[in-house]
């Protein structure tokens, strides 16, 4: 068994990797865990439900949306994105910008983002998340990218990807360990921060 505590930093080399070299858990699709969710969306309908449409998805894999005011500036299909999808964008998914949308509100995005419906009974949000957003799937990710201006991810080879995929249980432990070593890290930059103010304060 693999905690997170045994991982630097998610950059998940020993735990995953894409040339499917020796692994303690068995390697799976994506696809066989995160379903396509193109329920498209008019425009009346996003004025009329008051939603937004994304902006953008940073590099730490935030949303950021539009102002409301600018759907009548928008031109294009829209789709929409439920609480517990999975969405990525096509142009910069290989640096990051891939968002697992935990809260409660819709929002509308073009074809530059993919959604998806993550089957709960086989993997953990949160962790499918992590895992995605490490170091090593975005060296692979960037090996798929096509293009020649604008280089993009094809959803369909994101899709076939195959992932060692553990039991829930280690999942959500692997999530746990991470979360807790994030907060001993932030305890220990905010008395680090302390420790040098007292300094500061005894050499003035």
């Amino acid at each position: 068994m693999m905690f997170f505590s045994q991982i630097n930093t998610w950059d998940t080399k020993s735990y995953f990797n894409v040339q499917k070299i020796e692994s303690k858990y068995p390697f799976v699709p994506i696809a066989n865990f995160l379903i396509p969710a193109k329920k498209q969306i008019s425009k009346k309908e996003v004025i009329e439900k008051h939603l937004s449409i994304i902006a953008k998805i940073n590099f730490g894999g935030n949303l950021f949306l539009r102002d409301f005011e600018e759907i009548h500036k928008y031109k294009g299909n829209l789709f929409l994105v439920k609480q517990g999808n999975l969405i990525f964008s096509k142009i910069n998914a290989r640096h990051g910008c891939i968002h697992y949308h935990t809260e409660n509100f819709e929002f509308a995005v073009s074809s530059e983002y993919p959604a998806f419906e993550i089957d709960a009974n086989k993997v953990s949000g949160t962790f499918l998340t992590l895992l995605l957003r490490s170091n090593e799937f975005k060296k692979y990710l960037s090996s798929k990218a096509t293009g020649h201006s604008k280089a993009r991810i094809n959803s369909n080879d994101f899709l076939v990807t195959e992932i060692p995929l553990p039991s829930l249980p280690i999942q959500n432990q692997i999530v746990s360990d991470y979360e807790n070593k994030m907060v001993a890290a932030k305890e220990a930059e905010e008395k680090a921060k302390e420790l040098e103010k007292g300094v500061e304060n005894y050499l003035l």
